[in-house]
């Protein structure tokens, strides 16, 4: 998160993306419609899961790396 520029127009773009999916007047402009709950709850979900298995495997990496280094001594 050193990059600010670059964190900023990440939060540009999802502010201005929910704006054109939730606010009315915009809604109309754009053709879009609100997702309901569970339906947003399961979208969010699915196109995390990536995210989360890289983490996972970042993090596993480091443990095992960590037990082969205090292993080899």
């Amino acid at each position: 998160m050193s990059n600010r520029p670059l964190l900023g127009a990440v939060m540009l773009k999802v502010v201005l993306q929910v704006a054109l999916v939730y606010v009315p007047f915009l809604q109309g402009i754009f053709g879009t419609q609100a997702l309901p709950g569970p339906a947003l709850a399961l979208t969010i979900a699915l196109s995390s899961a990536i995210f989360w298995a890289v983490e996972l495997e970042k993090r596993l990496k480091i443990y095992l790396d960590i037990r082969h280094s205090i292993s080899n001594r």
